[in-house]
């Protein structure tokens, strides 16, 4: 168990930090939605099939069963679902509180984010709605960005839900015991989000009560459930700038 998450640790920290350069490269060349788009979708689908090839590659059968089993696809029960609503909301206050109060590693220069990473990677709390920009495109009449975002939200909610909640966290539990979702969610944030390094004390929140849901819960569900309801507030953001 212990040395498949030390694989996947060095994997994935190679993965995500082209993220952060691979975004760059592209807003330099003036390519910020395709850099975007090849770098953080490319790489959550990445994240979706190199978790199923790790569950076969594991010796598991290709059944729903099996795979169900394996990555704790458990049904949610209705407390479990009053504690993910309840953590979701509490998660979304919290990463407010923080990013208003301007508690930010964007004051250290090796962590700041440069200037061309468009929101809302980068974001001061100030958000003017109805949205004119996303991810450095003009909005109005872009009705193909929410397809795109439809797209997204599949590959980045069960790409990271499925790799870093259904197949390292139990591992990671027999390794760490109650501290699991600890170890799993300071990971996740510090290799899964490299390319936001300036904003990773915004994050912990997220970080540490995603995993922790799940942990207490023992189903997938409850951060697949969490992540998409807190990702969904980004796509009625777009709606409306797009319908201007």
């Amino acid at each position: 168990m212990a040395g498949n998450f030390d694989l996947w640790n060095t994997r994935c920290y190679g993965l995500f930090r082209y993220l952060y350069w691979g975004t760059i490269i592209y807003k330099k060349t003036g390519l910020a939605f395709l850099g975007v788009a090849l770098t953080l979708t490319g790489s959550c689908m990445i994240l979706f099939i190199v978790s199923i090839v790790a569950f076969r590659f594991e010796g598991n059968e290709m059944t729903w069963q099996a795979f169900k089993a394996r990555f704790r696809l458990k049904p949610l029960r209705a407390k479990d679902w009053l504690l993910v609503i309840g953590v979701t909301i509490l998660v979304q206050v919290l990463e407010q509180i923080i990013v208003l109060s301007g508690i930010s590693l964007n004051s250290i220069p090796f962590l700041r984010a440069p200037d061309f990473i468009p929101f809302p990677l980068v974001t001061t709390g100030e958000i003017k709605l109805p949205l004119t920009e996303f991810l450095s495109v003009p909005l109005k009449g872009a009705y193909w960005m929410i397809l795109y975002w439809i797209v997204h939200l599949f590959f980045n909610i069960f790409g990271e839900e499925f790799m870093w909640r259904g197949y390292l966290l139990p591992s990671q539990e027999v390794s760490y015991g109650k501290w699991a979702f600890v170890v799993n969610g300071l990971l996740w944030g510090f290799i899964g989000h490299v390319f936001m390094k300036w904003y990773f004390i915004g994050m912990l929140p997220d970080v540490l009560l995603t995993p922790w849901l799940v942990q207490r819960t023992k189903s997938t569900w409850a951060s697949i459930v969490s992540h998409g309801l807190g990702n969904l507030l980004v796509f009625w953001m777009i709606i409306p700038g797009v319908f201007s």
